[in-house]
């Protein structure tokens, strides 16, 4: 299914340079799945599954308070690599369907690689924390962060090191994956 979507995409939108319909287009479609679609498969699992989990006796207020500060970095997030990527690379959000045309390692790319990622996760902590969802915690984002881990490895990262070679592997090897620090950096530190 993957696959046919990326052909489909590719025949429909290789041949040409996309103009801002076609870019928001693409760019919603990415968005709808991934900020309404997706989750709400999430919450609804969670509330089907809440009876077979744990869930965290935290008061709402302080919940509310929690997922905010979870959710406003992820939109914000959300809204800077949409920006970046779509100034300063020439490209979607998507880049095994229409990758950038110039490697983007300024901004919030110069923080972590995947900062839609980053967001993405932080927004499933802050639903999780809001529901007091063991199960989004718990269960949801460690599957997310492997469906993640696998798909940029093995689909995004080949098509950026096809297009961009060299200035690839050095942006790789200069800035972390996911997270805003290189993890054994951070526990040589500790």
């Amino acid at each position: 299914m993957h696959k046919k979507l990326i052909k489909y995409f590719n025949k429909k939108y290789k041949e040409k340079d996309l103009d801002n319909k076609s870019k928001f287009k693409l760019t919603f479609y990415g968005l709808f799945w991934e900020y309404v679609i997706a989750p709400l498969i999430i919450i609804i699992l969670s509330f089907k599954l809440k009876n077979y989990f744990p869930s965290f006796d935290i008061p709402l207020q302080l919940r509310i308070i929690f997922s905010i500060f979870l959710f406003f970095p992820a939109l914000y997030l959300t809204f800077l690599y949409i920006i970046h990527l779509n100034k300063m690379g020439k490209g979607t959000i998507i880049p095994a369907v229409r990758p950038p045309k110039k490697l983007v390692k300024d901004g919030v790319y110069k923080i972590c690689r995947n900062p839609m990622w980053l967001g993405y996760i932080l927004l499933f902590l802050g639903f999780g924390v809001l529901l007091s969802s063991f199960f989004i915690l718990v269960i949801a984002i460690p599957i997310i962060l492997f469906f993640i881990f696998l798909y940029v490895r093995l689909i995004e990262e080949r098509v950026l090191e096809k297009q961009f070679g060299k200035d690839y592997a050095t942006y790789k090897k200069e800035t972390p994956f996911l997270l805003p620090f290189k993890l054994k950096n951070f526990l040589k530190n500790k």
